[in-house]
């Protein structure tokens, strides 16, 4: 996985884009701290996802939430009481629409789906999905709009191309498209 570096000082992004980005500092904000921590990022939803899905693919998930942590997220947080945080308005300086941003979220998603397809038929489910979003802890009532925004060919399963295109369009789009709730509604 390639780093995702911060944006130059003199661009600017849409309120679309910084939406999103505190949409997924929201959701991972495990402890409302107001920060992202290895805790929130990662522990936390290795210890959600080994409930809901089997072990061996909950530890694709975690090892891959580890590697994005390790490379993405960490690089930017401010050490506080021994642990790295990363505040909101240091998510918002990422840039996840360069070429190479697109490259490491395509793998990251790409890894992401083989934790997420439980029965490794090489789909989504439905059911799979909302374990998804058990997993992470958030409202699984949110899921079902999700997954048809990203089932684009509507055959009532998400592929690896589809999840793959949903997470790359949700994390670079700077307009407004139907990727933006994928998760959930923006605040």
């Amino acid at each position: 996985m390639e780093e995702i570096h911060c944006s130059d000082k003199g661009k600017t992004f849409s309120d679309i884009y910084h939406h999103k980005l505190r949409a997924f500092f929201k959701r991972f904000d495990r402890d409302n701290d107001g920060y992202l921590s290895h805790y929130d990022y990662v522990e936390m939803t290795s210890i959600n996802m080994r409930e809901v899905i089997p072990r061996d693919k909950a530890d694709i998930i975690s090892q891959m939430k580890s590697e994005v942590w390790s490379k993405v997220m960490e690089p930017l947080g401010e050490i506080t009481d021994g642990v790295v945080k990363v505040s909101i308005e240091k998510l918002c300086q990422l840039d996840f629409t360069t070429p190479e941003a697109l490259k490491a979220t395509a793998a990251a998603f790409s890894t992401f789906f083989d934790g997420v397809d439980e029965d490794g038929n090489g789909y989504i489910s439905p059911d799979e999905f909302r374990m998804y979003f058990k997993g992470h802890g958030w409202d699984t009532t949110n899921a079902n709009e999700g997954f048809k925004v990203i089932d684009t060919n509507k055959d009532g399963l998400i592929s690896k191309e589809e999840f793959i295109q949903a997470g790359c369009n949700y994390l670079s789009q700077q307009d407004d498209t139907p990727f933006k709730n994928i998760y959930g509604p923006l605040p």
